[in-house]
């Protein structure tokens, strides 16, 4: 194994950081409760140790609850290692999520057919999914849809999470195709 220096491992743990707190980096709570209690070993504030879609609001406390919860352990579970080594989990939790395609920047049209994807470099289609075969699903109070969609990538399934800051879904919302 080639040593690792110091140096590069700041470098791509700073980068690797900024993405995690810009939402660039989808993982599931097995990944993103380890990452965050890394990054809270230099800050205490929880809208800067997760990306804003993963933190709840406080009108939900359990939910608010469970993740400090989840949190303290992680963090209390890091207290014997070096930065070095803080830095070298974070990256590996974020070599091991593998993502397809990454973060793209996308344009997203929907109408009675379905839903078609762009990407806003291109402006070539990513993905066109017929709104039978079409699932969105979301969580109130957050800035992010999870799609999934049968056959919209070349006969591939087609699973997003698609966040925006321009604006959260605020609860009581219905968002529903029919």
């Amino acid at each position: 194994m080639a040593r690792k220096s110091h140096f590069i491992v700041s470098l791509l743990y700073g980068e690797a950081e900024g993405q995690f707190l810009k939402g660039m980096l989808p993982c599931h709570e097995k990944h993103y409760i380890p990452m965050a209690a890394i990054v809270s070993q230099s800050t205490r504030f929880l809208s800067r140790i997760l990306p804003s879609y993963l933190v709840p609001q406080t009108t939900e406390i359990k939910t608010f609850s469970s993740l400090l919860s989840k949190l303290k352990q992680a963090r209390n579970s890091l207290t014997n290692l070096s930065l070095i080594q803080l830095q070298l989990r974070f990256l590996s939790l974020c070599w091991s999520l593998n993502p397809i395609r990454g973060s793209i920047q996308v344009h997203i049209g929907l109408n009675d057919w379905g839903m078609s994807v762009l990407n806003s470099n291109s402006h070539r289609q990513i993905a066109a999914i017929e709104l039978n075969k079409l699932e969105i699903k979301f969580t109130p109070n957050t800035n992010f849809l999870e799609v999934q969609g049968e056959g919209g990538c070349k006969s591939a399934d087609f699973v997003a999470t698609i966040t925006t800051p321009q604006r959260t879904i605020p609860e009581g919302s219905e968002i529903a195709i029919q």
